[in-house]
């Protein structure tokens, strides 16, 4: 069983460590390294974006396990990305954690749109929106990469 919150600027640090984990950058549109200024201006700008959403998980003994992020990119859809700290990937937490934050997500924003683009090559992810019910569009390019892109919404 999962919990979340919202994240605070305390997770920071954390946030960071999982942005720099090799696999998240080889998983993500932009594989480079972000460096700690980038990295705090960025966070710091987000937290007071409304147009952000970003979820921090937690297991039951209280490990943080991973985060959702949520991108409000108009006034119907948003961009969803995910990633799982290295020490908990394997056993279907993302999967539980998409599942959770998206109907939350979707229950204070119910006219909206759920856009999760994906790199073709990483399966794990494919199927961990499939089983979160997220629905398969189609292929796409995005950031002039191909990829697959999935939709999740209220109706």
């Amino acid at each position: 069983m999962l919990t979340y919150r919202k994240a605070i600027l305390s997770d920071c640090d954390m946030y960071f460590e999982w942005v720099n984990d090799p696999e998240v950058r080889a998983n993500s549109f932009n594989s480079a390294l972000i460096t700690r200024e980038e990295h705090v201006n960025w966070f710091n700008d987000v937290l007071n974006n409304a147009a952000y959403f970003l979820f921090v998980f937690q297991d039951q003994p209280g490990n943080y396990v991973g985060q959702v992020r949520f991108e409000k990119i108009n006034n119907q859809e948003a961009e969803i990305s995910v990633s799982v700290a290295l020490a908990h990937r394997g056993n279907g937490i993302s999967k539980e954690m998409l599942k959770i934050s998206s109907d939350a997500f979707l229950q204070e924003n119910p006219a909206f749109i759920i856009i999760a683009n994906i790199k073709k090559n990483n399966t794990s992810s494919i199927h961990a929106f499939e089983k979160a019910g997220f629905v398969y569009k189609g292929e796409a390019l995005y950031g002039n990469q191909p990829s697959i892109q999935y939709l999740k919404s209220s109706i």
